[in-house]
């Protein structure tokens, strides 16, 4: 089973990405006033225990014309709750800067804002990557998040945790 709830540290940790003046790369954002919500992504098993969700570890998804009659946001960054809880705050500030990095402010000649999707960036990447050392990219957290539930030590890559996807390559080609 899968539920959406509102976490007040993902918002606190969206709020502080684009109220932080080093982030120079959110100067668009701040300037057009655009609105961000936010939530976690809750998978249940059969038994009633949170698991990782599968599929992405943090969306950013627009909010249609028709749904901000409701929701006075033009984007939900959604966050899998099992990775959310139990990364610590440079990862979790990581997966926000992903996640606004995901949206593209344009400025018309005539002063209005058009917003869109940026698709990946190697050079956005790399930016988020030397802001956010030792949190190497979204699928590392995701490889190295603890599905127990039990607190994590920032996730960081060393030659015994570079090992892990090479192992699962070679088992996965073994069979």
């Amino acid at each position: 089973m899968t539920e959406y709830t509102q976490d007040a540290s993902l918002e606190r940790a969206i709020q502080a990405a684009l109220d932080n003046p080093e982030f120079t790369e959110f100067t668009g954002l701040r300037k057009s006033g655009i609105k961000f919500t936010s939530c976690v992504r809750v998978e249940q098993d059969k038994a009633g225990e949170s698991v990782p969700c599968k599929g992405a570890v943090v969306v950013t998804k627009k909010v249609s014309d028709l749904h901000r009659l409701w929701i006075p946001a033009r984007y939900i960054i959604v966050v899998d709750h099992a990775t959310w809880t139990t990364v610590d705050a440079k990862a979790q500030g990581f997966l926000v800067h992903t996640a606004l990095c995901n949206v593209a402010v344009t400025m018309s000649p005539d002063g209005s804002f058009k917003f869109g999707v940026n698709r990946p960036n190697i050079c956005a990447h790399s930016a988020a990557v030397n802001r956010f050392p030792g949190v190497a990219d979204v699928s590392r957290i995701k490889q190295l998040r603890l599905s127990n539930g039990d607190a994590m030590m920032a996730p960081h890559i060393d030659s015994e945790a570079g090992a892990a996807p090479e192992e699962k390559k070679k088992s996965r080609n073994q069979k």
